[in-house]
């Protein structure tokens, strides 16, 4: 499965550079909403709700500190995507192997990517988690494999999210961030990379899971075909395999179309 990442030129050619993605806290998204669909306070009078409350703020503080979600979407074409998150059509999304790059892997993903299909709604949870017996109890914070039995839990902790972000169509992957030692846990290596908003835990990618590059509408290597050659050069010195493709407008409606940009470079830049 190949899964789409969006973002700028800059960030593109330093994954490619290091062979590494950024996964982030849950509390640095730019929506306030997240994990707030999985403890929903509950009480019949103003003291249970308050202590409730609490035991639920708690919970979620707990699970935005110790986790690194990593967002990712299903189509690398998508107007709004590339408006809001690929500089504004300046930047780039790279295409990710799924499996390749292990993000299917139970043992080492909190969520792995085959359960990380975001669930979009107009309404909000209300009522408590359903208890599951047979279940293996979740250790909140430190559980670094999917933990089967306790589906509903992860989809309202990781993926609830408001309706008007359907667009996305998104898919995370979920790691624990918790019980590093030299930036190593059960769920792999992370570097961490401060930056001015928040903090990137960087994992490693193995050699070949980044399948696919798209560069945006107005990215400048699609200005003239001399820099297309120059760009087409350069990315492939980053990355060999790489199968590498332009946007462009689409003729008849306003959908994003793209084309090969090896065989536009080869057709007109000889």
């Amino acid at each position: 499965m190949i899964l789409y990442k969006y973002m700028s030129e800059a960030a593109a050619k330093s994954i490619l550079k290091n062979r590494s993605i950024g996964f982030s806290k849950p509390d640095t998204f730019n929506d306030p909403y997240e994990l707030k669909a999985a403890y929903p306070p509950q009480g019949d009078n103003p003291l249970d709700l308050y202590f409730d409350g609490v035991r639920s703020w708690g919970k979620q503080y707990i699970w935005s500190n110790t986790s690194g979600v990593l967002c990712l979407t299903r189509n690398p074409l998508n107007a709004l995507m590339w408006a809001h998150y690929g500089d504004e059509h300046q930047g780039v999304v790279l295409g990710i192997d799924a499996e390749q790059a292990g993000f299917f892997d139970v043992q080492r993903c909190l969520v792995p990517a085959q359960f990380g299909n975001v669930i979009y709604t107009h309404t909000r949870p209300t009522n408590a988690l359903t208890s599951f017996k047979g279940a293996n109890p979740i250790l909140v914070g430190h559980t670094h494999h999917y933990p089967a039995g306790h589906e509903e839990k992860l989809q309202r902790i990781f993926l609830q999210k408001p309706a008007c972000w359907a667009y996305e169509e998104e898919v995370r992957v979920v790691k624990c961030l918790s019980d590093r030692k030299d930036e190593t846990n059960q769920s792999g290596t992370f570097i961490e990379i401060e930056l001015p908003n928040k903090t990137l835990y960087c994992y490693r990618l193995p050699d070949g899971a980044i399948k696919e590059v798209y560069w945006g509408m107005r990215h400048p290597a699609l200005q003239s075909i001399s820099a297309a050659k120059d760009g087409l050069h350069e990315y492939c010195e980053l990355c060999p395999e790489l199968s590498v493709n332009g946007c462009q407008l689409s003729r008849a409606t306003w959908d994003i179309d793209s084309f090969d940009v090896s065989a536009l470079v080869a057709e007109r830049g000889s």
